[in-house]
């Protein structure tokens, strides 16, 4: 089943234009012969397997995966003989369309990207071809919308992606600095590595990756190493072990006890027995 739409480009300067947008459920080793193209394509692939040539480079690619076609690259794709595609696609042009591809970490050098599970991206790509119907003068004014927030997408999966070593040495460092200090203020409250990320402006798994390279430790073992060695202290007072664990961000005293075993080996209670002997 071929679902498409076509029309001529027609775009003015500082434009971004949707083309071309369709899902299609390709038959057994169903093919596209090599050619040359003078837009942007990315497709999706929803279900199914098949093969991705470009420029000589050969991708294996299956659900989850998008690969991306530049103007003037010579690619060619086949679908799986035993599990053929499905995809969704979205072809654009547009004088601001390559620095706004750049933008997003895209580049002619980057030919395929993998999607976790994700809602959001397969959602957007359907949204263009809804809105796609070149018999309404203003098509264009949500298409390009909803492809600007495609590749808003992008970003977050290439931040997510990108190497530690895309920033610089000292950005590594404050961001890492700052890290620990929010961290010191707050374990005693409920928080999460996710809230630190968004406040550091990070995603979760680069920021971990950071945080490990300069210390040597996630900011999820920080932040337990931190309760731990505070709850150590505390647990010398008067506290009963119930304050303990609220004073190191552990509203339920019974997981407390659980956590900090695996930390020391033994109970908040025998830690306190065997340090007042």
């Amino acid at each position: 089943m071929l679902q498409t739409s076509f029309i001529l480009p027609n775009s003015s300067p500082g434009e971004i234009m949707v083309l071309t947008s369709g899902i299609s459920q390709t038959t057994a080793g169903y093919s596209v012969a090599p050619q040359i193209l003078d837009f942007y394509l990315i497709h999706f692939v929803i279900s199914g397997k098949g093969v991705f040539s470009n420029s000589g480079q050969r991708f294996e690619l299956g659900v989850g995966d998008l690969f991306i076609i530049y103007p003037n690259q010579l690619v060619a794709y086949v679908a799986d003989n035993t599990d053929p595609w499905k995809y969704t696609w979205v072809g654009f042009t547009g004088s601001y369309a390559h620095e706004m591809l750049n933008a997003v970490g895209i580049t002619e050098d980057l030919h395929v990207l993998h999607i976790d599970e994700d809602e959001r991206i397969p959602s957007l790509f359907t949204n263009i071809h809804d809105h796609f119907q070149p018999k309404n003068n203003f098509f264009d004014l949500p298409t390009g919308a909803y492809l600007r927030l495609l590749l808003v997408e992008f970003r977050k999966i290439m931040e997510k992606n990108q190497p530690v070593a895309m920033i610089t040495h000292q950005e590594g460092y404050s961001a890492v600095e700052k890290s620990i200090r929010w961290m010191v203020a707050h374990y005693n409250q409920q928080i999460t590595i996710e809230q630190l990320a968004d406040l550091m402006g990070y995603h979760r798994s680069y920021l971990t990756k950071l945080f490990t390279k300069y210390t040597g430790i996630s900011p999820t073992q920080y932040l337990f190493k931190l309760r731990m060695q505070r709850a150590q202290s505390l647990l010398l007072s008067i506290f009963t072990i119930e304050q303990v664990a609220a004073s190191v961000g552990y509203p339920d005293a019974m997981y407390f006890s659980k956590m900090f075993k695996k930390w020391s080996g033994v109970s908040p209670s025998v830690y306190r027995q065997k340090m007042r002997e």
